[in-house]
């Protein structure tokens, strides 16, 4: 059976709860969950004998290590039985781009044809120029993970969802995000992934983008993802009349993570070439 830890931050939560609720999800994996709220899981490195965690001196308040406790039942946990690790809620620079994108439009993203009647002033980037600043942004996503090169099992990057589609559908049109949507934000997020992707397999490190049954055509996360949203704590999910949670998503869309997850690491165990086993001998 094989041995799957996924580390992580609050973003976790949504993962930890679908295998909760669907406990079939796990596809016969055995998965552990390890992490921490993002203060404390920033706070977490790796020990010369692979354990993962609070390790030595830190600034982690008292309390926050008591929860960490009482999420995971330790401070820390040994990687060296894992045959996977994952870290799941990597963020990779979403709202920059979108403040990026609110303020330029970029030479040959999109068709902006109707922005110069629009009656809104927006200065022009070149295509160059935008992709030396994604090339840089991938390269900053995935640089606090440097200490996964310690590690002698695959590692699987899954970056953290975009935000729901609300942001656009009940904000004016002179907003920041429908103006970065009409300047092509899907397109320049599909770039930045597929940019993170490569430069992860530079690293050795399998990238995992949003399941792309989660993304609205816009770019941003389907509403149906975000609704009910679920963080690390248990009992933390947004509830009807409370303030919408628009950086953590659902168990519906936890369970569309792992399954991705899932399903990739076993198409990557699976065997490739001539079946040996058939092979006539002389």
């Amino acid at each position: 059976m094989t041995r799957l830890i996924i580390l992580g931050n609050s973003h976790l939560g949504a993962l930890r709860a679908a295998l909760r609720e669907q406990p079939q999800l796990a596809q016969g994996t055995e998965i552990a969950f390890f992490g921490g709220i993002a203060p404390v899981f920033k706070a977490m490195s790796l020990s010369p004998d692979l354990h993962f965690g609070l390790i030595g001196p830190h600034d982690v308040p008292a309390a926050n290590v008591e929860q960490t406790k009482k999420l995971f039942g330790g401070t820390t946990i040994d990687l060296k039985n894992a045959d996977a690790v994952a870290i799941s809620g990597v963020a990779w620079h979403v709202w920059t781009m979108v403040e990026l994108l609110g303020r330029y439009i970029v030479d040959g993203l999109t068709d902006n044809t109707t922005e110069a009647g629009s009656g809104e002033a927006a200065l022009r980037l070149s295509r160059p120029a935008f992709e030396a600043v994604l090339k840089a942004l991938a390269e900053a996503s995935l640089a606090p993970l440097a200490w996964t090169r310690a590690l002698d099992v695959p590692v699987h990057i899954a970056l953290r969802a975009v935000p729901p589609e609300t942001l656009i559908t009940q904000s004016k049109p002179a907003s920041r995000t429908n103006r970065a949507t009409r300047h092509g934000l899907a397109q320049a997020l599909q770039r930045l992934e597929t940019l993170i992707v490569e430069t992860g397999a530079r690293q050795g490190l399998y990238v995992r983008p949003q399941p792309a049954q989660t993304r609205a055509v816009t770019g941003w996360t389907l509403a149906e993802f975000q609704r009910g949203a679920v963080r690390l704590a248990p009992g933390a999910q947004s509830a009807a009349g409370q303030k919408p949670d628009n950086e953590h998503m659902n168990t519906a869309y936890g369970a569309a993570c792992l399954t991705d997850l899932l399903n990739r690491i076993e198409t990557e165990q699976r065997p490739t070439g001539p079946d040996l086993a058939n092979t006539q001998g002389g």
